[in-house]
């Protein structure tokens, strides 16, 4: 029991410790920010007047954003004698600004200053008195982030100024109504904020010591302090080394669980007397409670008796009861697995416009978890690139399923994310409802982007996503996703895995449509030459024409498909068909959809180079009579065992590369494979028709080698040359005996 105290415990340290790191990240980029707004350069905010101003007013922009933080000063350390400390009220030179602005009592401008020239990483101090003003004391620690780190000497110092009453309201937050303290120190040991709410003085040095002889980063123990046992959780955060120290009295947080234990069991106790009553009373009664509520169950629960005979009323009543239970069950299973069906229907109607109404929206929060809580809406279409190849097919609702979770986790910073499979797409699409700090794009562009580096980081796979316009209405979704699906189809031009914007191609629909002409032209002349380099060198200049010419989405589309049916129709004009020179039909320019531009260009420079390659072999291989004395070579001399496409080129006196090329030409098949082939054929008839050894066969067919025929044999057959032969022989006597039958016998 103390264990999953001790665990509550450390959960609260780790939740205490995720909050100071994530306001410490917060004023880091507040910081960063600063250095980089150009309105508080120091050559522009250095002279008093107007510019000073200026500078106030940008710091209270920080501020405003910021309710961690009551004031934030700006310094540039440069060693000019004129230099100012810029706040988000007012600025002066650092001895006003510690006589008059921010004074304390035991930190002056040498301490200010000394701190300015050593400091090489964020400082924090604990929280002092401060005349404010010269009219309010205030409580105020102080972060101190210089820009850049590790520098020698920082050229930008921002301090952050925290009111005490903020550290200690995160710090209550932790401890609870529990007595104890807390404590804050940074990486040297030195207390930044602590908190007590009992009379009791832990020192925090001595947890200190006791934990760094642990040498973990985190230690849970027990110890006695002035007679009182507190249990105690030390952390050190692996992001600035500081330490996290909780006390809390154990007798106190035992006194719960006892408390606890007791109710627990006097809870049992109660459940087990008020059950032997029970019983008693049944037992009691003859089961006339039992015989009653028998009688009130509809006749409809004989379904759940399954026509069986029960020994009493008790087992009839329990009987039904179970049966109504998993009934109950198994309905509200098949409505869980339905709702995100019902969901994906409800999200589908708002992405197409056909639904206006908020009243509406309140049923779908209430049966479908649907939340649409904030103002903002955008659309994002996320499409998984090459999804032609074989992995794709083999795991497309893996990935799509994958894909929608990340995407809706991700969502969860922003807002409300909500993503539809969209198997037409080979994607998804995500509606997102966002929230008013997050509605600047550069949110919804980080978002995109985590998807798309996770995709490609875990799976291998680019995305490209399309973003549409955000709205402040719902009746706008509808307006948003028809921009994102706009948007992504400009893969076409911008190629895979990139993120495009609506706004970014909006200009892109009032250019002019601008068709190639003159380089169609040259590409059908090209082609019916049959020069293969000058028809690739077109194809090339009418992808710049695209590019270079920024045309609507529909205008590169019409380019694309009037270029291939150019193409097709100069392969009719010359009489030629694909199945010609084709023997895969995935080369066909037209038999797979195209998804970018670069991905039809290299498609279109292979097909018209395999046309240009077969009109100058039509031009070459003419001649069957030489492929008809080759062919008559291997009948006549199949048998010996060196035959090969040297000694049969020999035969003809011709150079053996072109015996190759020619016969493949008009074959289909290179000699040496149609050599083997014939060879095969002839063992397969001897197998069949004789009873010759197998060594006698493959000597009359021309193998040698008996081990290298065996996996050639087995692997073209599925079968051993003997299991062939016995096989072949069974189907002869199959053969004869059905000839007999068919015969007429003698009257």
């Amino acid at each position: 029991m103390y264990t999953e105290v001790e665990k509550s415990n450390l959960s609260a340290v780790i939740q205490f410790m995720n909050v100071m790191e994530l306001r410490l990240r917060e004023m880091e980029r507040t910081a960063l920010n600063i250095s980089l707004n150009n309105s508080l350069k120091y050559f522009k905010i250095k002279d008093v007047g107007y510019q000073t101003l200026e500078a106030v007013n940008e710091l209270k922009k920080y501020k405003s954003s910021n309710e961690f933080v009551c004031d934030i000063a700006l310094y540039y350390n440069n060693n000019d004698k004129q230099s100012r400390i810029y706040t988000t009220t007012t600025s002066a030179n650092p001895d006003m600004f510690f006589e008059y602005v921010y004074k304390y009592d035991d930190w002056r401008t040498d301490d200010f200053i000394n701190l300015v020239k050593n400091i090489t990483s964020p400082v924090m101090q604990p929280a002092k008195a401060v005349l404010f003003n010269n009219s309010e004391i205030k409580r105020l620690a102080t972060y101190t982030y210089p820009l850049a780190i590790n520098t020698v000497r920082p050229n930008i110092i921002v301090t952050f100024y925290i009111e005490e009453s903020v550290l200690t309201d995160v710090m209550a937050n932790t401890l609870g109504e529990y007595n104890g303290c807390v404590y804050v120190l940074d990486e040297h040991g030195n207390v930044i904020s602590s908190l007590k709410n009992d009379e009791s003085d832990l020192n925090p040095d001595k947890i200190l010591n006791m934990a760094k002889e642990s040498k973990s980063r985190q230690w849970m123990e027990r110890i006695n302090f002035d007679g009182e046992s507190y249990s105690v959780i030390w952390l050190k955060s692996d992001y600035n080394g500081w330490s996290y120290i909780m006390a809390r009295k154990t007798e106190q947080l035992m006194g719960e669980v006892n408390k606890s234990r007791r109710i627990f069991i006097a809870v049992i106790i109660a459940v087990s007397l008020f059950g032997v009553l029970l019983a008693f009373a049944f037992a009691f009664g003859h089961y006339k409670p039992i015989r009653k509520l028998v009688e009130v169950i509809p006749s409809q629960a004989s379904k759940y008796i399954n026509s069986q005979t029960c020994s009493d009323e008790f087992e009839y009543v329990t009987r039904t009861i179970r049966g109504v239970s998993k009934e109950y069950n198994e309905m509200s299973k098949r409505l869980r697995s339905k709702a995100r069906l019902i969901r994906k229907e409800y999200v589908i109607k708002l992405l197409h416009g056909k639904i206006n109404d908020l009243n509406d929206l309140d049923k779908a929060n209430e049966y479908y978890g649907l939340k649409l809580d904030y103002p903002y809406y955008s659309v994002l279409v996320f499409l998984v690139d090459e999804c032609g190849t074989t992995n794709w097919k083999d795991e497309k609702d893996l990935i799509l399923f994958s894909i929608t979770n990340v995407t809706e986790e991700l969502s969860k910073e922003t807002g409300f994310g909500y993503c539809i499979e969209m198997e037409e797409l080979n994607g998804v699409v995500l509606l997102l409802n966002i929230k008013e700090e997050y509605i600047k794009e550069r949110y919804i562009s980080e978002l995109a982007y985590k998807t798309k580096d996770f995709f490609m980081k875990y799976f291998g796979l680019t995305l490209t996503v399309g973003v549409g316009n955000i709205y402040d209405k719902i009746q706008l979704i509808h307006e948003s996703y028809l921009e994102a699906t706009r948007a992504v189809y400009y893969r076409l031009v911008k190629g895979y895995g990139n993120v495009i914007f609506y706004e970014e191609i909006k200009e892109r629909q009032k250019t002019l449509y601008n068709y190639p002409s003159q380089l169609e032209e040259e590409l059908i002349l090209a082609m019916k030459a049959g020069n293969g380099d000058e028809a690739e060198q077109i194809i090339l200049s009418i992808r710049d024409h695209i590019s270079d010419n920024c045309m609507a989405i529909e205008a590169i589309q019409c380019i694309c498909f009037g270029i291939i049916n150019s193409i097709m129709k100069t392969l009719n004009d010359i009489n030629i068909g694909t199945g010609q020179f084709l023997n895969n039909e995935d080369n066909v320019l037209y038999s797979k959809p195209f998804d970018t531009i670069d991905n039809l260009v290299e498609r279109i420079i292979s097909f018209c180079r395999t046309i240009c390659d077969y009109i100058n072999r039509q031009k070459e291989s003419k001649n069957f009579e030489l492929r008809d004395r080759i062919i008559d070579i291997v009948t006549n001399n199949y048998k010996d065992s060196s035959l090969s496409l040297e000694s049969i080129a020999d035969m003809l006196d011709m150079n053996p590369s072109y015996i190759s090329r020619y016969f493949k030409d008009q074959t289909g098949y290179s000699l040496m494979q149609y050599l083997d082939m014939f060879r095969m054929n002839e063992v397969k008839k001897l197998l069949k028709y004789t009873d010759l050894p197998l060594q006698d066969i493959l000597s009359q067919a021309g193998y040698i080698d008996k081990s290298s025929f065996y996996r050639k044999f087995k692997k073209r057959e599925g079968v051993t040359p003997l299991q062939y032969r016995s096989m072949a022989k069974k189907r002869n006597i199959e053969e004869d005996n059905d000839i007999a039958m068919s015969e007429p016998s003698d009257i």
